[in-house]
């Protein structure tokens, strides 16, 4: 019998092992994976703990262009603020950052960042390395809350 993800998570958290414990894929891709805003604290940690079980385990990893193991996540902006989806990586020892080039905005113009009418984007997630502190990496644009357009 094959375990789910997020049950392998739950094992590993409780001691136990399951038939993921060494993870299995270098990359992963996700979309539109929340939009519930009532919903999206619990539904941000079961992805972060799902990938964190699925992802290759092994932050030196690198492939043939040397990149590492990541989770891809296209971000549609909805009614769930962004920095609840990268909070929860954080937490799970991730680093992340928009991918430069990959923003579009309201207008349906790519931009290499975000500005206050950004829509959709796409993160990258990898593993931080031992010693290292988890959070934002990358061309250095600060991730927009919804609430940064009302300031």
């Amino acid at each position: 019998e094959l375990t789910t993800a997020l049950e392998a998570a739950t094992l590993r958290e409780e001691g136990a092992s399951s038939d993921l414990d060494d993870g299995c894929f270098p990359l992963i891709l996700g979309a539109d994976l929340s939009f519930n805003p009532a919903l999206a604290v619990q539904n941000a940690k079961a992805m972060a703990k799902t990938v964190s079980v699925m992802l290759t385990q092994d932050p030196t990893w690198r492939d043939s262009s040397d990149n590492p193991a990541r989770f891809m996540l296209a971000f549609g902006r909805r009614d769930v603020d962004l920095n609840v989806i990268t909070g929860a990586f954080e937490e799970r020892g991730f680093n992340w950052e928009v991918v430069e080039g990959y923003c579009q905005d309201v207008f349906g113009e790519r931009t290499a960042d975000q500005s206050l009418f950004w829509d959709s984007l796409l993160l990258c997630f990898t593993r931080a390395e031992a010693g290292s502190t988890a959070g934002q990496i990358g061309n250095g644009t600060d991730v927009m809350s919804d609430d940064a357009f009302f300031e």
